[in-house]
């Protein structure tokens, strides 16, 4: 019997291995001042993003406030990146829509193919026109390599068929993510699979996980209980962007 719990765990665990993906760790390292200058593509989180012809600081048409600039992703700089038809995206978010909950306008997500910096644009930040208007504060930021796991089996019949062979099929996947030495945590990241707070809301066939962007204390980017923001692009040219802003712990 023993030998027999050893084969299914056997044959469970390569289930996993083989639908694991690496991902690429957004690395907080160190805030900076505001006055910091970072290359114009870097992967960063606030102070200057980058913006090309044509680009404006995004503002609310009704009174103009202004987004607050949480972070931009160099995919060139990810050792694993989604396939998709950009290189560079740029992530905003409105506070005083998040404290209203329009989940529709909340979150501002600009892509770019080819992004260099002889295209960079120097635009200006708005003037807040209130207190909460900007938040977020300059990070530098590192990458590396790590391997993610599914949030739920359900969607792997080979997962869920070797997970059948036990009693208790979730705790039996449970035990094998932690024998993989793998936690389902919520740092920022790029590719892979995400970790939900709760359901995976952006689940759509011609849709691909882009990133997961967390709480990072030095950034100060906190939305509501600290959850994260899941993006998904599509891998057309130009993509279709979809956010989720407002998964809570």
């Amino acid at each position: 019997m023993l030998w027999l719990k050893n084969k299914d765990k056997i044959a469970l665990e390569a289930a996993v291995r083989a639908a694991g993906k690496a991902a690429t760790a957004m690395v907080v390292e160190r805030a900076v001042t505001e006055s910091h200058v970072f290359p114009a593509t870097a992967t960063h989180f606030g102070g200057k993003p980058y913006f090309e012809m044509g680009d404006s600081w995004p503002t609310l048409a009704e009174g103009g406030r202004p987004y607050d600039f949480v972070c931009q992703v160099n995919l060139k700089e990810c050792p694993q990146r989604p396939d998709v038809a950009f290189d560079l995206f740029t992530v905003f978010v409105c506070w005083i829509l998040l404290e209203e909950g329009d989940a529709e306008r909340a979150c501002i997500v600009r892509t770019y193919r080819n992004a260099s910096s002889v295209k960079a644009l120097a635009v200006s930040r708005p003037a807040p026109r209130g207190d909460e208007d900007y938040k977020v504060r300059p990070c530098t930021v590192r990458t590396e390599t790590f391997m993610t796991y599914p949030w739920s089996m359900e969607s792997f019949p080979t997962i869920a068929n070797a997970a059948s062979k036990f009693r208790n099929p979730r705790a039996a996947y449970s035990a094998c993510l932690r024998r993989l030495r793998f936690l389902h945590d919520f740092r920022s990241r790029v590719g892979g699979f995400p970790t939900w707070v709760h359901d995976n809301t952006l689940d759509q066939n011609d849709m691909l996980f882009l990133a997961q962007i967390a709480y990072e204390p030095l950034a100060n980017n906190c939305i509501g209980d600290a959850a994260p923001i899941y993006i998904a692009a599509s891998p057309s040219d130009p993509p279709r962007v979809e956010t989720d802003v407002f998964q809570s712990f």
